[in-house]
Protein backbone atom coordinates (compact mmCIF):
# COMPACT_ATOMS: atom_id res chain seq x y z
CA UNK A 1 0.00 0.00 0.00
CA UNK A 2 0.91 3.36 -1.16
CA UNK A 3 0.22 6.61 0.37
CA UNK A 4 0.69 10.04 -0.48
CA UNK A 5 -1.00 13.51 -0.92
CA UNK A 6 -2.25 14.76 -4.30
CA UNK A 7 -1.76 18.59 -5.11
CA UNK A 8 -2.88 20.50 -7.81
CA UNK A 9 -5.52 22.38 -9.67
CA UNK A 10 -8.79 20.97 -10.26
CA UNK A 11 -8.01 19.10 -13.66
CA UNK A 12 -5.28 17.58 -12.05
CA UNK A 13 -7.83 15.91 -9.76
CA UNK A 14 -10.06 15.00 -12.11
CA UNK A 15 -7.02 13.43 -14.21
CA UNK A 16 -6.76 10.83 -10.76
CA UNK A 17 -10.36 10.65 -10.44
CA UNK A 18 -10.44 9.33 -14.18
CA UNK A 19 -7.47 7.18 -13.63
CA UNK A 20 -9.08 5.39 -10.59
CA UNK A 21 -11.61 4.44 -12.82
CA UNK A 22 -15.19 6.16 -11.48
CA UNK A 23 -18.07 6.30 -12.33
CA UNK A 24 -18.76 8.17 -15.05
CA UNK A 25 -22.16 9.48 -13.73
CA UNK A 26 -20.51 10.93 -10.61
CA UNK A 27 -17.33 12.58 -11.98
CA UNK A 28 -19.77 16.13 -12.42
CA UNK A 29 -20.70 15.87 -8.67
CA UNK A 30 -16.92 14.90 -7.46
CA UNK A 31 -16.13 17.80 -9.27
CA UNK A 32 -17.57 20.37 -7.26
CA UNK A 33 -15.92 19.75 -4.35
CA UNK A 34 -12.30 19.61 -4.86
CA UNK A 35 -11.80 23.31 -4.17
CA UNK A 36 -12.31 25.31 -1.34
CA UNK A 37 -13.17 29.17 -2.12
CA UNK A 38 -12.95 31.60 0.74
CA UNK A 39 -15.15 34.39 0.31
CA UNK A 40 -15.41 37.32 2.49
CA UNK A 41 -18.49 39.77 3.58
CA UNK A 42 -18.18 42.66 5.33
CA UNK A 43 -20.26 44.58 7.51
CA UNK A 44 -22.98 42.34 8.72
CA UNK A 45 -25.14 42.41 11.65
CA UNK A 46 -24.36 39.85 13.79
CA UNK A 47 -27.61 38.21 13.56
CA UNK A 48 -27.16 37.73 9.54
CA UNK A 49 -23.69 36.66 9.82
CA UNK A 50 -25.30 34.17 12.47
CA UNK A 51 -27.92 32.93 10.05
CA UNK A 52 -25.11 33.00 7.21
CA UNK A 53 -23.36 30.33 9.35
CA UNK A 54 -25.83 28.62 10.70
CA UNK A 55 -26.64 27.62 6.92
CA UNK A 56 -23.38 27.09 5.58
CA UNK A 57 -22.62 24.91 8.13
CA UNK A 58 -25.88 22.98 7.62
CA UNK A 59 -24.15 22.93 3.83
CA UNK A 60 -21.15 21.32 5.16
CA UNK A 61 -19.17 24.36 4.68
CA UNK A 62 -18.14 26.95 7.43
CA UNK A 63 -18.02 30.61 8.27
CA UNK A 64 -15.43 32.64 10.49
CA UNK A 65 -16.96 35.41 12.39
CA UNK A 66 -16.05 38.07 14.97
CA UNK A 67 -15.95 35.96 18.70
CA UNK A 68 -18.84 38.18 19.22
CA UNK A 69 -21.18 37.89 16.73
CA UNK A 70 -22.70 34.85 18.39
CA UNK A 71 -23.66 36.85 21.19
CA UNK A 72 -24.50 40.23 19.29
CA UNK A 73 -22.33 42.06 21.48
CA UNK A 74 -20.88 43.76 18.27
CA UNK A 75 -22.32 45.95 15.78
CA UNK A 76 -20.70 44.51 12.82
CA UNK A 77 -18.59 41.85 11.80
CA UNK A 78 -16.82 40.42 8.65
CA UNK A 79 -17.50 37.05 7.58
CA UNK A 80 -15.11 34.40 5.33
CA UNK A 81 -16.94 31.97 4.47
CA UNK A 82 -15.36 28.49 3.46
CA UNK A 83 -16.98 26.42 1.07
CA UNK A 84 -16.46 23.99 -2.13
CA UNK A 85 -18.87 24.57 -5.29
CA UNK A 86 -20.88 21.83 -3.97
CA UNK A 87 -21.20 23.61 -0.53
CA UNK A 88 -22.07 27.06 -1.90
CA UNK A 89 -25.11 25.03 -4.14
CA UNK A 90 -26.59 23.96 -1.23
CA UNK A 91 -26.07 27.61 0.72
CA UNK A 92 -27.59 28.79 -1.82
CA UNK A 93 -30.61 27.12 -2.31
CA UNK A 94 -31.13 27.55 1.28
CA UNK A 95 -31.00 30.80 1.36
CA UNK A 96 -33.83 31.61 -1.23
CA UNK A 97 -36.16 30.61 1.13
CA UNK A 98 -34.63 33.13 3.59
CA UNK A 99 -37.53 36.07 4.59
CA UNK A 100 -34.95 38.75 4.77
CA UNK A 101 -34.13 40.45 1.45
CA UNK A 102 -30.91 41.32 2.09
CA UNK A 103 -29.46 37.47 2.63
CA UNK A 104 -31.50 36.53 -0.60
CA UNK A 105 -29.61 39.33 -2.51
CA UNK A 106 -26.26 38.29 -0.85
CA UNK A 107 -26.96 34.65 -1.82
CA UNK A 108 -27.26 35.91 -5.35
CA UNK A 109 -24.34 37.58 -5.29
CA UNK A 110 -22.11 34.55 -3.67
CA UNK A 111 -24.12 32.69 -6.65
CA UNK A 112 -22.98 34.76 -9.63
CA UNK A 113 -19.22 35.00 -8.17
CA UNK A 114 -19.10 30.80 -8.18
CA UNK A 115 -20.20 31.07 -11.23
CA UNK A 116 -17.87 33.34 -12.36
CA UNK A 117 -15.00 31.73 -10.73
CA UNK A 118 -15.51 28.05 -11.63
CA UNK A 119 -16.53 28.79 -15.46
CA UNK A 120 -14.48 29.49 -18.47
CA UNK A 121 -14.06 33.03 -18.84
CA UNK A 122 -15.70 33.93 -22.45
CA UNK A 123 -13.91 35.53 -25.38
CA UNK A 124 -14.09 38.83 -25.94
CA UNK A 125 -14.73 40.37 -29.66
CA UNK A 126 -13.62 43.31 -30.36
CA UNK A 127 -15.07 46.49 -32.91
CA UNK A 128 -12.89 45.26 -35.60
CA UNK A 129 -14.12 41.32 -34.95
CA UNK A 130 -11.30 40.36 -33.49
CA UNK A 131 -11.02 37.57 -30.93
CA UNK A 132 -9.54 38.07 -27.51
CA UNK A 133 -9.11 34.24 -26.62
CA UNK A 134 -9.06 33.75 -22.56
CA UNK A 135 -8.75 29.75 -22.76
CA UNK A 136 -4.61 30.96 -22.06
CA UNK A 137 -2.86 34.09 -20.85
CA UNK A 138 -2.74 36.64 -23.54
CA UNK A 139 0.31 39.23 -23.56
CA UNK A 140 -0.35 42.79 -24.22
CA UNK A 141 2.82 44.12 -25.61
CA UNK A 142 3.85 47.96 -24.78
CA UNK A 143 4.37 50.12 -27.81
CA UNK A 144 5.54 53.54 -25.59
CA UNK A 145 5.80 56.52 -28.38
CA UNK A 146 7.04 58.66 -25.45
CA UNK A 147 9.97 60.44 -24.72
CA UNK A 148 9.84 60.06 -21.03
CA UNK A 149 8.47 56.43 -20.13
CA UNK A 150 10.47 54.95 -17.26
CA UNK A 151 11.88 52.23 -19.32
CA UNK A 152 11.72 52.69 -23.15
CA UNK A 153 11.08 56.16 -23.33
CA UNK A 154 12.68 57.64 -26.87
CA UNK A 155 13.45 54.61 -28.14
CA UNK A 156 10.03 54.04 -30.57
CA UNK A 157 9.46 57.70 -31.32
CA UNK A 158 10.20 57.22 -35.16
CA UNK A 159 7.90 56.11 -36.88
CA UNK A 160 9.85 53.47 -38.90
CA UNK A 161 11.47 51.97 -35.29
CA UNK A 162 8.21 51.93 -33.79
CA UNK A 163 6.87 49.51 -37.17
CA UNK A 164 9.78 47.71 -36.73
CA UNK A 165 9.16 46.89 -33.07
CA UNK A 166 5.65 45.97 -33.73
CA UNK A 167 6.75 43.51 -36.05
CA UNK A 168 9.28 42.02 -33.52
CA UNK A 169 6.74 41.48 -31.13
CA UNK A 170 4.39 40.02 -33.32
CA UNK A 171 6.80 37.67 -34.69
CA UNK A 172 7.36 36.84 -30.70
CA UNK A 173 4.29 35.89 -29.79
CA UNK A 174 2.12 39.23 -28.63
CA UNK A 175 -1.52 39.09 -28.84
CA UNK A 176 -2.43 43.18 -27.94
CA UNK A 177 -0.22 45.71 -29.03
CA UNK A 178 -0.48 49.20 -26.96
CA UNK A 179 0.08 52.32 -27.73
CA UNK A 180 1.34 54.98 -25.72
CA UNK A 181 1.65 58.47 -26.43
CA UNK A 182 1.94 59.79 -22.78
CA UNK A 183 4.34 58.34 -19.71
CA UNK A 184 2.18 57.85 -16.63
CA UNK A 185 4.89 56.76 -14.81
CA UNK A 186 5.38 58.45 -11.13
CA UNK A 187 5.61 62.45 -11.81
CA UNK A 188 5.58 62.34 -15.11
CA UNK A 189 4.29 65.66 -17.15
CA UNK A 190 0.61 65.87 -19.15
CA UNK A 191 0.87 65.92 -22.70
CA UNK A 192 -1.84 68.07 -24.83
CA UNK A 193 -4.09 66.09 -26.18
CA UNK A 194 -3.23 67.71 -29.67
CA UNK A 195 0.47 66.47 -29.17
CA UNK A 196 -1.01 62.99 -28.06
CA UNK A 197 -3.44 62.25 -31.02
CA UNK A 198 0.10 63.44 -33.49
CA UNK A 199 1.54 60.85 -31.80
CA UNK A 200 -0.96 58.07 -31.97
CA UNK A 201 -2.51 58.13 -34.85
CA UNK A 202 -0.07 58.08 -37.38
CA UNK A 203 1.80 55.10 -35.89
CA UNK A 204 -1.50 53.05 -35.26
CA UNK A 205 -2.70 53.43 -38.92
CA UNK A 206 0.84 52.40 -40.27
CA UNK A 207 -0.07 49.14 -37.66
CA UNK A 208 -3.81 48.90 -38.78
CA UNK A 209 -2.72 49.15 -42.30
CA UNK A 210 0.49 46.13 -42.02
CA UNK A 211 -0.48 43.89 -39.29
CA UNK A 212 -3.99 41.67 -38.57
CA UNK A 213 -3.16 42.18 -34.74
CA UNK A 214 -5.46 43.49 -32.10
CA UNK A 215 -4.50 47.33 -31.18
CA UNK A 216 -5.20 49.05 -27.84
CA UNK A 217 -4.19 52.84 -27.73
CA UNK A 218 -3.28 53.52 -23.57
CA UNK A 219 -5.10 57.65 -22.55
CA UNK A 220 -7.39 59.00 -20.52
CA UNK A 221 -8.79 61.62 -22.64
CA UNK A 222 -12.16 61.43 -24.55
CA UNK A 223 -10.27 63.30 -27.69
CA UNK A 224 -7.52 61.08 -28.54
CA UNK A 225 -9.66 57.88 -27.61
CA UNK A 226 -12.53 58.99 -30.08
CA UNK A 227 -9.57 60.09 -32.99
CA UNK A 228 -7.88 56.25 -32.21
CA UNK A 229 -11.34 54.73 -32.70
CA UNK A 230 -11.99 56.49 -35.74
CA UNK A 231 -8.71 55.37 -36.91
CA UNK A 232 -9.44 51.59 -36.09
CA UNK A 233 -8.21 51.03 -32.62
CA UNK A 234 -10.35 47.98 -30.98
CA UNK A 235 -9.12 48.88 -26.99
CA UNK A 236 -9.07 51.89 -24.87
CA UNK A 237 -6.83 51.45 -21.99
CA UNK A 238 -7.96 54.15 -19.33
CA UNK A 239 -5.64 54.19 -16.51
CA UNK A 240 -8.48 56.49 -14.60
CA UNK A 241 -11.09 53.85 -15.26
CA UNK A 242 -13.53 56.73 -16.65
CA UNK A 243 -12.67 59.55 -13.69
CA UNK A 244 -10.49 61.91 -15.27
CA UNK A 245 -12.42 62.71 -18.58
CA UNK A 246 -16.24 62.57 -17.72
CA UNK A 247 -17.27 62.03 -21.29
CA UNK A 248 -14.66 58.75 -21.62
CA UNK A 249 -17.67 56.54 -21.31
CA UNK A 250 -19.70 57.77 -24.13
CA UNK A 251 -16.85 57.77 -26.11
CA UNK A 252 -16.14 53.87 -25.92
CA UNK A 253 -20.14 53.27 -25.77
CA UNK A 254 -20.76 54.96 -28.85
CA UNK A 255 -17.86 53.06 -30.65
CA UNK A 256 -18.35 49.32 -28.55
CA UNK A 257 -14.75 49.53 -27.82
CA UNK A 258 -13.28 47.07 -25.38
CA UNK A 259 -12.30 49.32 -22.10
CA UNK A 260 -9.46 48.63 -19.36
CA UNK A 261 -10.51 50.33 -16.90
CA UNK A 262 -7.77 50.90 -14.37
CA UNK A 263 -7.83 51.40 -10.99
CA UNK A 264 -5.58 54.76 -9.58
CA UNK A 265 -5.35 56.32 -6.12
CA UNK A 266 -4.13 60.48 -7.18
CA UNK A 267 -2.90 61.50 -10.54
CA UNK A 268 0.38 60.25 -12.13
CA UNK A 269 1.93 64.01 -11.01
CA UNK A 270 1.18 63.06 -7.44
CA UNK A 271 0.19 59.27 -7.01
CA UNK A 272 3.32 58.16 -5.08
CA UNK A 273 3.19 60.64 -2.62
CA UNK A 274 2.48 58.50 0.49
CA UNK A 275 -0.48 56.31 -1.01
CA UNK A 276 -2.98 55.70 2.22
CA UNK A 277 -5.15 52.38 2.56
CA UNK A 278 -6.64 50.75 5.33
CA UNK A 279 -7.53 47.72 3.32
CA UNK A 280 -6.16 48.09 -0.33
CA UNK A 281 -8.05 44.53 -1.73
CA UNK A 282 -11.38 45.78 -0.14
CA UNK A 283 -11.05 49.40 -1.30
CA UNK A 284 -10.08 48.23 -4.66
CA UNK A 285 -13.26 46.03 -4.86
CA UNK A 286 -15.41 48.79 -4.01
CA UNK A 287 -13.90 50.98 -6.69
CA UNK A 288 -14.50 48.52 -9.66
CA UNK A 289 -18.23 47.70 -8.03
CA UNK A 290 -18.75 51.30 -8.62
CA UNK A 291 -17.05 51.55 -12.01
CA UNK A 292 -19.15 48.83 -13.27
CA UNK A 293 -22.12 50.24 -12.07
CA UNK A 294 -21.86 53.82 -13.72
CA UNK A 295 -20.86 52.19 -16.78
CA UNK A 296 -23.70 49.93 -16.48
CA UNK A 297 -26.36 53.01 -15.87
CA UNK A 298 -24.53 54.91 -19.02
CA UNK A 299 -25.37 51.86 -21.46
CA UNK A 300 -22.30 50.49 -21.53
CA UNK A 301 -21.71 47.04 -22.28
CA UNK A 302 -20.00 45.74 -18.97
CA UNK A 303 -18.81 42.61 -20.94
CA UNK A 304 -16.53 45.05 -22.82
CA UNK A 305 -14.77 45.88 -19.85
CA UNK A 306 -11.26 44.60 -18.35
CA UNK A 307 -10.33 45.04 -14.90
CA UNK A 308 -6.68 46.56 -13.65
CA UNK A 309 -5.95 46.85 -10.38
CA UNK A 310 -2.86 49.39 -11.36
CA UNK A 311 0.04 47.91 -9.53
CA UNK A 312 2.22 51.30 -8.52
CA UNK A 313 -0.58 53.73 -9.82
CA UNK A 314 -1.05 55.22 -5.89
CA UNK A 315 0.54 52.37 -3.97
CA UNK A 316 3.25 51.21 -1.69
CA UNK A 317 5.18 48.25 -2.19
CA UNK A 318 3.40 46.14 0.69
CA UNK A 319 -0.29 47.20 -1.35
CA UNK A 320 1.14 46.10 -4.63
CA UNK A 321 2.05 43.04 -3.16
CA UNK A 322 -0.80 42.35 -1.33
CA UNK A 323 -2.61 42.70 -4.71
CA UNK A 324 -0.51 40.33 -6.85
CA UNK A 325 -1.29 37.68 -3.54
CA UNK A 326 -5.43 38.56 -3.97
CA UNK A 327 -5.98 38.46 -7.46
CA UNK A 328 -8.83 36.19 -7.29
CA UNK A 329 -11.04 38.54 -5.63
CA UNK A 330 -10.68 40.67 -9.01
CA UNK A 331 -12.27 37.39 -10.65
CA UNK A 332 -15.58 38.10 -8.83
CA UNK A 333 -16.96 40.19 -11.80
CA UNK A 334 -16.70 36.99 -15.22
CA UNK A 335 -14.37 39.89 -16.61
CA UNK A 336 -10.70 39.54 -18.02
CA UNK A 337 -8.38 40.59 -15.78
CA UNK A 338 -5.11 42.31 -16.65
CA UNK A 339 -2.22 43.34 -14.83
CA UNK A 340 1.20 45.39 -15.64
CA UNK A 341 4.39 44.57 -13.52
CA UNK A 342 6.42 44.88 -16.68
CA UNK A 343 10.12 46.43 -15.26
CA UNK A 344 8.43 48.37 -12.60
CA UNK A 345 9.77 49.73 -9.52
CA UNK A 346 7.90 47.14 -7.09
CA UNK A 347 10.41 44.69 -8.60
CA UNK A 348 13.62 46.82 -8.10
CA UNK A 349 12.95 47.22 -4.39
CA UNK A 350 11.91 43.45 -4.06
CA UNK A 351 15.29 42.62 -5.67
CA UNK A 352 16.82 45.23 -3.77
CA UNK A 353 15.81 43.64 -0.59
CA UNK A 354 13.98 47.03 0.20
CA UNK A 355 10.58 48.77 0.42
CA UNK A 356 11.76 52.27 -0.93
CA UNK A 357 13.11 53.99 -3.46
CA UNK A 358 16.86 54.46 -2.77
CA UNK A 359 20.31 53.65 -4.05
CA UNK A 360 19.52 49.68 -3.00
CA UNK A 361 16.82 49.45 -5.74
CA UNK A 362 17.98 47.06 -8.88
CA UNK A 363 17.99 49.20 -12.13
CA UNK A 364 14.87 49.21 -14.54
CA UNK A 365 17.32 47.37 -17.11
CA UNK A 366 17.80 44.71 -15.01
CA UNK A 367 14.51 43.76 -13.71
CA UNK A 368 13.51 40.97 -16.65
CA UNK A 369 13.78 38.27 -14.14
CA UNK A 370 12.05 39.81 -11.70
CA UNK A 371 9.40 40.41 -14.10
CA UNK A 372 8.97 37.21 -15.32
CA UNK A 373 8.54 35.64 -11.25
CA UNK A 374 6.08 38.08 -10.54
CA UNK A 375 4.05 37.46 -13.70
CA UNK A 376 4.42 33.69 -13.38
CA UNK A 377 2.46 34.65 -9.89
CA UNK A 378 0.03 36.42 -11.30
CA UNK A 379 -0.91 33.96 -14.11
CA UNK A 380 -1.36 31.11 -11.82
CA UNK A 381 -3.48 33.48 -9.38
CA UNK A 382 -5.58 34.03 -13.08
CA UNK A 383 -4.53 37.24 -14.10
CA UNK A 384 -6.10 36.93 -18.08
CA UNK A 385 -3.81 39.66 -20.08
CA UNK A 386 -0.10 40.78 -18.78
CA UNK A 387 1.06 43.72 -20.01
CA UNK A 388 4.89 43.49 -21.08
CA UNK A 389 7.67 45.16 -22.72
CA UNK A 390 9.51 41.76 -23.40
CA UNK A 391 7.40 39.87 -25.14
CA UNK A 392 9.69 36.99 -26.12
CA UNK A 393 10.32 35.92 -22.92
CA UNK A 394 7.13 35.72 -21.76
CA UNK A 395 5.85 33.89 -24.63
CA UNK A 396 7.74 31.19 -23.61
CA UNK A 397 6.94 31.92 -19.69
CA UNK A 398 3.25 31.48 -20.61
CA UNK A 399 4.10 28.19 -22.70
CA UNK A 400 5.89 26.64 -20.08
CA UNK A 401 2.74 27.21 -17.25
CA UNK A 402 0.43 26.01 -20.03
CA UNK A 403 2.47 22.57 -20.46
CA UNK A 404 2.32 22.18 -16.53
CA UNK A 405 -2.02 22.57 -16.28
Amino acid sequence: MTIYPVVGDKNDLLKEVYKIGCDEKAISILSKKFNVLPIKVTDLKPSRANIIKQEMLSSKGDVVVNSKSISCTIDKTDALLLGTEANYQDFIRKMEFQNSPYLIELSKQIKKIIENYYNRLPSQMTRNNKVIDYSRPNIMGILNVTKDSFYDGGKYTNLDKAIVHCEEMIKDGVDIIDIGAESTRPGATPVPAEEEIERVIPILEKIKKEFDIVISVDTYKSIVAEEALKAGADIINDISGFSFDENMIDVVKRYNAITVIMHIQGKPQNMQINPVYSDVVRELIEYFDEKIYFASTKGYNINNLIIDPGIGFGKKLSHNIEIIKNIPAFKKYGLPVMIGVSRKSMIGMIMGNTDSMNEKVVPVEDRLYGTLGLNAMAIMKGVDIIRVHDVKAHAHLIKIIQAMK
